[in-house]
């Protein structure tokens, strides 16, 4: 863009003449077409600003994919493979009176402090625990679940695989 905004106060000065504000009319409307474009379409303006051209540049990996000959970029998710780093499951980790900690790592297994796959839960039947997961685990979970007594035995929710 070549033309400067015109100050507003060339057009309302107390001496301003008819001249003067015509002018300052002409400068705001070549400064609006220097920013915008003439043509009044969406697409010109867009481009006029140096936004109208898509994703102007991308880094390759984790999904995003850039042709080197197009510069096409495609993205993808896909979620991972059950029980593999990054899956997701809900689940149980056996307490029996130990502190857990949520965002803490533990290993997977149905011992005291393991996560555990909680298979079938619901408020009716209960659910099934079953030692079907492997390998290390963020706990991401809250909820519990009280032995007589008032001593958390298990605690529910959702662990994230992380080793």
């Amino acid at each position: 863009m070549t033309t400067a905004l015109p100050a507003a106060t060339t057009a309302v000065a107390s001496g301003a003449t008819q001249g003067d504000v015509k002018n300052w009319i002409t400068g705001v409307h070549d400064y609006l077409a220097g920013l915008f474009g003439t043509t009044g379409s969406t697409a010109d303006a867009l481009t006029a600003l140096g936004v109208g051209g898509g994703v102007s540049s991308a880094v390759a990996g984790n999904g995003v994919a850039v042709s080197g000959a197009t510069g096409a970029v495609t993205f993808s998710v896909s979620a991972p493979s059950a029980n593999s780093v990054g899956s997701y499951c809900f689940a149980s980790i056996q307490v029996y009176q130990a502190n857990w900690t949520f965002g803490g790592n533990y290993s997977a297994g149905i011992g005291s402090q393991q996560i555990q796959l909680w298979a079938n839960a619901d408020s009716v039947t209960g659910g099934t625990l079953t030692g079907s997961i492997s390998g290390t685990w963020k706990w991401m979970g809250l909820g519990t679940n009280s032995s007589a007594g008032g001593q958390a035995s298990s605690a529910f929710g959702i662990a994230v695989r992380v080793a």
